[in-house]
């Protein structure tokens, strides 16, 4: 990976500081996006000679405009996308809707303003155990959203031939996502991964060597990693 243009997408999250910390150790030029400003310095802070953007996925000319400081792109990697929905008759539509701008569009916007700087590479988007195995109420435009990236990244596989496009799907992985939970963060992943063939859930680290070996293995394409410790066996 030493010397390649990689931009990440939404990566100032626990998964993201994962791979800019992975990517780093062998030497790649990185770029990272994020909606948090303080997130952004502090990665920057931490990651010599990393660039780092501002930018609203949702937002085509915001994802242009970052992609306008590149010549060549050999990498890309999505990981935009909060949690979103909410129970599916009583959550407004336009709440709804964000969750598809976020996660589907967005991966759009990305995919179009990188593609043209790409000679080959690949890109990297980002579903989840969501998409296969829907929970029991509140998640139903996730579902949808994260299922659309799956089918995304196989019909782009196609199209955008020599690049190669893929999508990681991931479990549940301790990540700052679940701080809200406060003291009981802990109690729930531990009763979680009880469950798994694991027996623990993942770290952001598991999450991060899967999507490099998306970027890294070149005869993968249109394919969609599962990491989620067996979720979907049980």
């Amino acid at each position: 990976m030493k010397d390649t243009q990689i931009v990440v997408v939404g990566g100032t999250g626990s998964i993201g500081m994962a791979l800019v910390r992975q990517l780093s150790s062998q030497g790649a030029r990185l770029a990272l996006t994020g909606r948090d400003a303080a997130k952004l310095s502090s990665a920057e802070r931490a990651f010599g000679g990393l660039q780092s953007f501002h930018c609203e996925i949702t937002s085509e000319e915001s994802v242009s405009r970052v992609f306008s400081h590149f010549d060549r792109i050999d990498h890309l990697v999505v990981l935009a996308g909060s949690s979103g929905g909410g129970p599916f008759m009583e959550t407004p539509t336009d709440r709804q809707r964000y969750v598809v701008e976020e996660r589907v569009w967005g991966a759009v916007h990305a995919v179009r303003a990188a593609a043209p700087k790409m000679r080959g590479g690949s890109i990297t988007l980002t579903s989840g155990l969501f998409s296969s195995r829907p929970p029991g109420m509140g998640a139903v435009m996730l579902v949808t959203a994260l299922s659309a990236v799956e089918g995304l990244a196989r019909g782009l596989a196609r199209e955008l031939a020599p690049i190669r496009v893929n999508a990681v799907s991931f479990g549940v992985l301790r990540s700052s996502r679940h701080r809200h939970m406060g003291a009981d963060q802990e109690a729930y992943y531990q009763r979680l991964g009880n469950s798994l063939p694991t027996g623990r859930i993942g770290e952001a680290d598991h999450a991060a060597q899967a999507i490099v070996f998306a970027m890294q293995n070149d005869y993968l394409t249109g394919e969609v990693l599962h990491v989620d410790g067996g979720a979907r066996l049980v």
